[in-house]
């Protein structure tokens, strides 16, 4: 991937995409299910996803991430925290395939209410474990979002989150 030219690169990328994804979880039914959207746009068009999208500078990750899942979803959820960070390469199978490397911050968010609604993004639906195993069985489910949600509900151990800020200090001129 190292040595893909940059016109055969998604979107002729120099270094990694900062994206987040969220697991949005409820229990409907008195089953856990997990929000998925179906992608309309590449990478990945048609395949079932966890919702998210580009980290726009200046955001915060909680910004980024309830802003994407709210902008295709329309929920208004809650951060809880920092779940993994995936580092994600993208490699050509095709002569006609792009390339691509994404920095992924899976982020664990709540949602007890609302409807979620099908967006300008994609399809949105609820699906439980045994309907993500076989999503992902047919190859309907990006590969590592799949992932992603295993390891979440394997409960594995969320990883330190902390935001700050910081100003640039101007340096003294010595005269």
């Amino acid at each position: 991937l190292k040595a893909l030219p940059r016109h055969k690169r998604w979107q002729q990328q120099g270094y990694p995409v900062a994206s987040v994804v969220a697991i949005v979880s409820r229990v409907i039914g008195g089953v856990e299910k997990y929000l998925l959207i179906q992608r309309k746009k590449e990478p990945y068009s048609g395949l079932w996803a966890l919702p998210g999208g580009k980290w726009d500078f200046g955001e915060s990750l909680a910004e980024a991430v309830l802003r994407e899942v709210n902008e295709e979803t329309g929920l208004q959820p809650s951060f809880s925290n920092l779940l993994a960070i995936v580092n994600c390469r993208l490699l050509p199978r095709a002569q006609q395939d792009h390339g691509g490397h994404f920095l992924l911050f899976a982020c664990a968010l709540t949602a007890p209410f609302g409807a979620a609604l099908e967006q300008k993004e994609g399809t949105v639906a609820w699906f439980s474990a045994h309907e993500l195993d076989q999503i992902k069985a047919t190859g309907l489910m990006v590969p590592t979002d799949y992932l992603i949600l295993d390891r979440h509900r394997q409960r594995a151990p969320a990883i330190s989150y902390i935001e700050a800020e910081n100003h640039r200090r101007r340096r003294r001129r010595r005269d």
